[in-house]
């Protein structure tokens, strides 16, 4: 339970209410004013190092990345990155997805039982995160499909301990008050949106509806946009790409400019063995029409100024000239669009305008900063006096750490062009279930299915295997433990587990690469000192 701090330090340029009632001083004049109140404030500053828990999260980066460049599984961190699985449930069906597009997996995954309680939650808060950078909210249901009293209860602990969020939201169920609770804790927000029309995001984000959607995400941009530069988090959009959607990639490039989003992630669809009733869905039944609306997509990206990440077009060797095209194919989630659909659509400005945003918009941003400038005001005693014990007890470490291995870091930098297999997610990253069950990343194997599989049969772990659980663990146990070090010397090694081998997150890197990361990272602690 989070207790009435102590009013010990104000951190704001005034010490009275920020809240600004003038009856003659219009929605905007209250709102520049409460944002020069803010970037007057030690809120603003950019390195945030006088914050509670900031430097030890400069601290810990710097044992990772020690970790990381001398391969030394007995360097003692904590994760960078903590995914919590909030909710496994999602209020939608898509039917491509592998957790809730058909019954019987929904019927499993939307068991509400199987959210993280708050007891379990707490825990791992008070264990990991003075440590953690980001925080992330579940990845495969939908993260926001939770009341607002237990949204309110994972952001205070974020608060807490000057954590900052990613969020990956389907956008139907961002509320003005989850924009207003969200928005000042956002580092970024994906937003899953396969569709820049209503008929084709309404079949395949199945429950969805399309103007409420575009609303909620125009809503939380527009809010960001009106707040202090240093509040406003990075958005993204999120394309899962087929061929019910490919004629939609050059409108999403425009839908993206009108929700003032400037990077899209687009992938293929990826379906699960025997659903054929979708198959014509992959997109290499439809190289060729790819290659055309991608071209389309390209030049608007480029004129819109947007980060637009895509995967390369097909050979034109690689074509069929017998390819069908979608609306003729009965394995599709759409083949009965009018062929005049898109000459007869409006554009995106026409087709979405939402009376009333701008002063909604404005609304919520004013109590933002409200309640940013409050809060501010104070800050906890014991939370300092906790950061603190922290930090000196890390920083003794970490320099116990350099003084036994300084020889080793120095002979690194004589050899800057030697390569090292590396995958960010090896020594920042933990995703943690509902149940207490570890992943090491966000797409590969939890330690539990890795048990089984017998991937762990040649490592001595002293036959305790709740060092593969956090429940049954701390989090340290288990991120410093057995099972995870195992995995990463088999990875280091060039023998990784089965879902590594293809994954873009494992590359060559020159060791010149890691140490500057690491260089970067101890002088950013050594400015920041005092």
């Amino acid at each position: 339970m989070f207790q009435h701090a102590p009013k010990v330090e104000c951190l704001c340029s005034e010490s009275a209410s920020n809240a600004i009632n003038y009856p003659s001083m219009s929605q905007l004049d209250r709102l520049n004013l409460l944002s020069v109140k803010y970037n007057n404030s030690i809120l603003a500053r950019q390195d945030r190092s006088c914050l509670p828990f900031i430097r030890l999260k400069k601290i810990n980066s710097a044992l990772l990345a020690i970790k990381k460049v001398l391969a030394n599984s007995e360097i003692q961190a904590m994760p960078r990155t903590l995914v919590i699985t909030n909710t496994q449930t999602c209020n939608l069906s898509c039917p491509f997805c592998a957790s809730h597009g058909i019954e019987e997996s929904k019927k499993y995954y939307n068991d509400s039982s199987k959210n993280m309680g708050l007891d379990f939650l707490e825990r791992i808060a008070k264990e990991a995160f003075p440590y953690a950078e980001d925080i992330w909210f579940s990845l495969i249901g939908e993260p926001l499909h939770i009341g607002l009293k237990t949204l309110n209860r994972y952001i205070e602990y974020v608060k807490r301990y000057n954590n900052k969020i990613t969020l990956n939201t389907n956008g139907t169920l961002l509320t003005p008050s989850k924009i207003e609770l969200l928005t000042p804790y956002l580092k970024e927000a994906r937003f899953s949106l396969d569709g820049a029309s209503r008929q084709i995001f309404e079949k395949i984000r199945r429950g969805s509806n399309f103007y409420k959607t575009m609303r909620n995400v125009k809503l939380i941009t527009r809010v960001s946009n009106l707040l202090p530069e240093s509040l406003r988090p990075e958005y993204e959009i999120k394309l899962t790409l087929c061929g019910s959607n490919i004629r939609e990639m050059p409108r999403i490039v425009e839908l993206a400019n009108y929700l003032d989003i400037k990077k899209i992630y687009c992938n293929f669809v990826i379906l699960m063995p025997n659903w054929d009733h979708i198959g014509g869905e992959l997109v290499t039944n439809h190289k060729r029409l790819y290659n055309m609306f991608l071209e389309k997509a390209k030049r608007k990206a480029e004129e819109y100024n947007i980060r637009f990440t895509y995967s390369p077009a097909f050979d034109e060797h690689s074509i069929s000239s017998e390819e069908i095209d979608p609306l003729q194919r009965d394995d599709m989630i759409i083949n009965d669009l009018p062929a005049d659909y898109y000459s007869k659509l409006p554009s995106i400005q026409e087709d979405l305008r939402f009376d009333g945003l701008e002063e909604e918009a404005l609304s919520i941003a004013i109590k933002i900063l409200e309640s940013l400038l409050n809060d501010g005001q104070i800050v906890d005693e014991s939370l300092v006096t906790e950061s603190l014990e922290l930090e000196q007890t890390s920083v003794e470490y970490l320099r116990k750490v350099i003084k036994q291995n300084g020889d080793e870091l120095m002979s690194l930098s004589r050899t800057p062009n030697a390569e090292v297999n590396d995958c960010w997610f090896l020594d920042n990253y933990m995703d943690i279930r509902y149940d207490g069950d570890a992943r090491i990343c966000c797409d590969g194997p939890n330690l539990k299915s890795m048990m089984n599989n017998g991937f762990f049969d040649n490592m001595n772990s002293g036959g305790n295997e709740s060092l593969g659980n956090v429940k049954d663990s701390s989090v340290s146990d288990v991120f410093n433990g057995p099972y995870y070090n195992f995995f990463k010397s088999q990875f280091l090694s060039g023998n990784p587990e089965q879902t590594c081998i293809n994954c873009i997150g494992n590359q060559k890197r020159p060791i010149s690469f890691l140490v500057a990361q690491l260089r970067s990272t101890l002088r950013s602690i050594v400015l920041n000192a005092g």
